[in-house]
């Protein structure tokens, strides 16, 4: 396939994605690699994003399946995240109520099904520049497990 809509802006017109590696660029150009303080900057900050895509273009060169392969991905650990955070949230529950902790995982695995297989997902995972969304919630997630 091709790239489309705003795949094209972000990765083939994107001088941060496709010029010489350099890491500082990154955290100073907006998602469009446009220098951030230019008066024409919409001021979207995203560099873990346009990070992310510059390897994906130095690993496959602007081949859409290398980047839909990592939003796939990406799409999957979240879903996974799901599951431990509904796994987590039941245990916090139970622990509020002095209830056993001992739950059946089946309820978990099917709060991260249903979340796997939603459509209203389809457009973070399927434009590769829905890759923001994702990692936005590998993060939050993530870091909701990580609280004591």
């Amino acid at each position: 396939g091709d790239l489309v809509m705003d795949d094209k802006h972000t990765l083939r017109d994107n001088p941060v994605v496709r010029g010489p590696f350099d890491i500082r660029a990154h955290f100073a150009a907006d998602y469009w690699g446009g220098p951030i303080e230019h008066a024409e900057s919409h001021r979207s900050y995203r560099p873990l994003t346009t990070l992310t895509f510059a390897i994906n273009h130095a690993v496959h060169g602007l081949d859409p399946i290398g980047f839909h392969a990592v939003n796939l991905a990406l799409h999957g650990l979240v879903s996974a995240l799901v599951v431990f955070v509904s796994a987590r949230v039941a245990v916090l529950c139970d622990t509020a109520c002095s209830r056993p902790t001992s739950r059946p995982v089946a309820p978990h695995l099917l709060a991260g099904l249903l979340f796997a297989v939603h459509p209203v997902h389809t457009e973070a995972v399927a434009n590769i520049s829905g890759r923001a969304e994702l990692l936005a919630a590998v993060l939050a997630l993530a870091s909701f497990l990580a609280a004591p």
